[in-house]
């Protein structure tokens, strides 16, 4: 599934549920590039079960990404810019699952409408994490150590960002090299 230079509505990218819980299930390679995606302060994120997601450029407002992590999953965010909330207080996350996740983040802005939504959660399973050159602003960024396999967070611009979970710099990550204001 391929989309381009669309603005797309959340229920207009409905395969399943309700607009509190949308549900994004193709099983091949999902592409967004230069796409709106709007939601709502109070909704879920889209539920995502794509074993590959891309989103080049466009917009995520009051929506976020949920990885369904029923099986391995890789999510690569390149220029894309994230705003608001949802309910469950992540832009990005996964829920509960055996799926190892692969995360790839680049040249993405992303700003909290609170100080408790995180840019990303990760709380469990084995997760492959890869940030460069983002910009986080407000809001929470957890990285939960032993659901990190491997982790890179560098040249990143965090301006007001808590980090309430993220893994020291050894063999396995590297997280040195950020601005942080």
């Amino acid at each position: 599934m391929e989309s381009h230079g669309s603005t797309a509505r959340r229920d207009l990218l409905r395969v399943s549920g309700t607009a509190a819980a949308a549900a994004l299930t193709a099983t091949g390679p999902v592409r967004f590039t230069g796409c709106t995606l709007t939601g709502a302060p109070d909704t879920a994120p889209l539920h995502v079960g794509a074993a590959d997601l891309t989103v080049v450029g466009g917009t995520l407002t009051d929506t976020g990404i949920e990885l369904s992590a029923v099986r391995d999953q890789r999510l690569h965010l390149d220029g894309t810019r994230l705003t608001g909330t949802n309910n469950k207080k992540a832009l990005l996350g996964r829920a509960t699952g055996p799926g190892t996740i692969t995360w790839q983040l680049s040249g993405t802005t992303s700003t909290t409408g609170d100080a408790d939504t995180a840019h990303l959660r990760i709380t469990d399973g084995t997760n492959h994490y890869s940030a460069f050159g983002c910009r986080l602003s407000g809001g929470t960024l957890h990285l939960e150590p032993a659901a990190c396999a491997d982790t890179v967070h560098t040249a990143c611009v965090e301006h007001g960002t808590r980090r309430t979970a993220l893994p020291e710099t050894g063999p396995a990550a590297h997280v040195d090299g950020n601005v942080r204001t």
